[in-house]
C-alpha cells in the first residue's frame, strides 16, 4: 500500500469554521492535537498523561518552534 504524504496546504477549513493563533510551548507540526497549559497559557501536545493534557483545545494547522505562533482549529463540542 502506498504511503500518502499530506501537508497543511492540502486542506482548507470548511464554511463556518475558523482558525485561532496562540504561542507554542514546544515544537509543533501540523495535524497534532493540542492543549493549553494553565500555568503559562502556551500550547503543548495533548496526551493522556494528566487530565489537563487530555483536554484537547484543537488541532494544529501550522508548524511552530518553541515560543512561536501556531495556528490551530479549535475543537468544538
Amino acid at each position: 500500500m502506498a504511503t500518502l504524504i499530506t501537508i497543511s496546504a492540502d486542506f482548507r477549513l470548511s464554511t463556518g469554521s475558523s482558525a485561532a493563533v496562540a504561542t507554542s510551548g514546544t515544537t509543533i507540526v501540523p495535524f497534532q492535537l493540542l492543549y493549553r497549559k494553565t500555568s503559562d497559557s502556551k500550547l503543548y501536545l495533548a496526551s493522556s498523561a494528566t487530565a489537563e493534557e487530555a483536554t484537547v483545545l484543537g488541532i494544529s494547522i501550522s508548524g511552530a518552534a518553541l515560543d512561536e505562533p501556531v495556528s490551530y482549529v479549535p475543537a468544538t463540542v
